[in-house]
């Protein structure tokens, strides 16, 4: 899938000296429609990373849906 636009929207939580807790909303924009993400973890990077990985398992996991929806309809058998 082609991305679009993505964005992030990024917050801070609880900010105790060198310790945040953030969190991270994703809106990702494809030909295919709009998925959406969140993640939070105490290390920015990391949330961001989680993030990221999360978004990419929903993607392909909705991109495995559609092609087997695509087979079983253009199987032998269906017709």
């Amino acid at each position: 899938m082609t991305p679009r636009l993505l964005n992030l929207h990024v917050v801070q939580h609880k900010a105790e000296g060198d310790n945040s807790k953030y969190s991270i909303r994703a809106r990702l924009q494809t030909e295919h429609g709009m998925y959406y993400q969140n993640h939070h973890d105490w290390d920015l990077m990391a949330a961001l990373h989680g993030l990221l990985e999360a978004l990419e398992q929903r993607i392909k996991a909705e991109k495995d849906r559609r092609v087997s929806d695509r087979r079983r309809q253009t199987s032998p058998a269906s017709r």
